[in-house]
């Protein structure tokens, strides 16, 4: 009898590149796997499919439309360690759908395109990012013209130099645009002109690539905070501001004129990012950040890049731990 745990890492979501609209042909994104946090899932079969642990009710949803979709006969027990915080622009949703849905196949003998995967649990509709980074991790671009039958493809991978460090700054009074309000947001901003997506994907590919390929840190940081600064202008009316949070705000503009390397606003926020080089650096930043920031609701933490997906442990149970587990 088998035991899957899957440990799937948070993204940062770093920009459009391209949107359309309500059209997803000319959207275009750009992103970044992170090693924390993330979604750590353990599951084996069971009598009943069952959930327990942190949000149990979105687990059985995803779980409930893979069963249904590929007619799953064995059923399983999943139990949630570990979550992504919801809707502070860390992609939560895809990394726990994504897990969920490969725990079931994989307990059932089942393998299926990670694309078609996504697009069942709806995912990746009108950005790649948080699928690559759930299967692939790295820097991220989708940049493609066309979205495949299941969900947007990625046009470029890379890695992301292991000594470079990620500040979050995250609010706590806030949550990002989301769910109905997320849709309707889209849809009253229109999409991109085509001077902007030219401008910007000119910045993405080159600069922003060119730089990160011999690692220099300086100019693809300064591409990054140029591209977060066109798209956090474009989505200003819905987000009342160029970032969501006005103290992230001023933390970013502080970190950009004290060395930061980058600066911008994970998707809608309100986590922003700070890019340095190294973790001494990291740490030197952050302590200066929250000697600025005291009394506030605004918290820090440093991260690292993580270059590979979600990792899977399979353990292989005897009959004595498997009734411990299941009862049966």
């Amino acid at each position: 009898m088998k035991s899957i745990k899957i440990t799937a890492p948070a993204r940062l979501h770093l920009g459009f590149v391209g949107l359309g609209g309500r059209s997803a042909k000319t959207h275009g994104a750009l992103g970044l796997a992170i090693d924390q946090p993330a979604t750590v899932l353990e599951a084996h079969h069971h009598p009943q499919w069952k959930s327990s642990g942190i949000a149990p009710n979105k687990t059985v949803k995803y779980m409930n439309t893979v069963r249904a979709a590929f007619a799953l006969k064995q059923p399983i027990y999943i139990k949630s360690i570990q979550s992504i915080p919801e809707h502070i622009g860390l992609g939560s949703g895809t990394q726990l759908a994504l897990s969920v849905a490969t725990v079931c196949m994989q307990l059932n003998g089942h393998d299926v395109s990670p694309e078609k995967i996504s697009g069942l649990l709806g995912r990746g509709s009108r950005s790649g990012i948080g699928t690559a980074a759930f299967f692939k991790g790295g820097f991220l671009v989708d940049c493609q013209a066309e979205k495949t039958r299941y969900a947007r493809a990625i046009s470029k991978r890379l890695e992301f130099p292991e000594s470079w460090r990620i500040i979050l700054i995250i609010d706590e009074t806030y949550q990002g645009i989301h769910d109905e309000s997320e849709v309707n947001a889209f849809e009253s901003l229109g999409g991109f002109s085509e001077k902007l997506s030219t401008d910007l994907k000119g910045v993405l590919l080159n600069q922003v690539v060119p730089a990160l390929e011999v690692q220099d840190i300086t100019a693809f940081g300064s591409g990054i905070s140029l591209i977060q600064k066109q798209v956090g202008d474009f989505f200003k009316p819905a987000q009342g501001g160029r970032f969501l949070s006005q103290q992230v705000a001023k933390i970013l503009d502080y970190a950009e004129r004290n060395g930061a390397a980058g600066i911008g606003q994970s998707s809608w926020g309100p986590t922003g990012f700070i890019i340095v080089d190294g973790t001494a650096a990291a740490l030197r930043m952050k302590s200066n950040l929250e000697n600025l920031s005291r009394g506030s609701d605004v918290r820090f933490e440093v991260r690292a890049p993580r270059n590979s997906g979600a990792t899977i442990e399979v353990e292989l149970l005897d009959a004595l731990a498997h009734h411990a587990m299941t009862g049966n």
